[in-house]
């Protein structure tokens, strides 16, 4: 019997973001394999922690302006704090929290963090699926200036499950013309 992964799509989606958003670096890990790549954000591209909250806010208040989904509100807004331990970025909803390692402040990390907030509890096929990604590219080609049509292509060759890109939610009413010609 084939086991189904929790996060199916875990592994391509780390695989396109090393390959597509940043440059990677060895660096040491602590374990016994000793070394593992990682992004490191290169000086140009580096955000102070200012502006780290100040992108996350943003983010998040372009989804509830826009309706993408009505997943998100101002309330929703994480805490963005920073720490030099461990190698990881990561969304702790409970707690309202973005972690960012201080390698890690740039818009790339931030938009995958906050794509994870729009799409929590809402995402079938794991935290990666096609939603979170459709997201994680709408922000990116929003924040990050990135070519819509470049990160799409770039995600069909990698494999990776894209969901269909969305309209908002404002709909345009047409007369209807049984009422109007009654």
């Amino acid at each position: 019997m084939k086991k189904i992964s929790r996060d199916s799509q875990k592994s391509k989606v780390y695989a396109w973001e090393s390959s597509n958003l940043w440059d990677t670096v060895l660096e040491k890990t602590g374990k016994k394999k000793g070394y593992k790549w990682v992004p490191v954000t290169k000086p140009e591209f580096r955000l102070t922690e200012c502006q780290c909250q100040d992108v996350v806010e943003q983010m998040v208040r372009w989804f509830y302006t826009a309706n993408i989904n009505g997943l998100v509100s101002p309330k929703d807004i994480p805490k963005v704090v920073f720490n030099n331990r461990g190698l990881a970025s990561y969304l702790n909803p409970r707690e309202q929290l973005i972690k960012v390692h201080r390698n890690h402040m740039n818009v790339y990390i931030l938009a995958h963090e906050v794509a994870h907030l729009v799409t929590a509890g809402y995402e079938v096929g794991g935290a990666h699926g096609s939603l979170f990604m459709r997201h994680f590219i709408e922000l990116l080609v929003r924040f990050a200036k990135l070519n819509l049509k470049e990160l799409e292509t770039s995600t069909k060759e990698a494999r990776v499950k894209v969901a269909p890109r969305m309209q908002s939610r404002r709909v345009k009413y047409k007369k209807n013309r049984r009422s109007a010609a009654a």
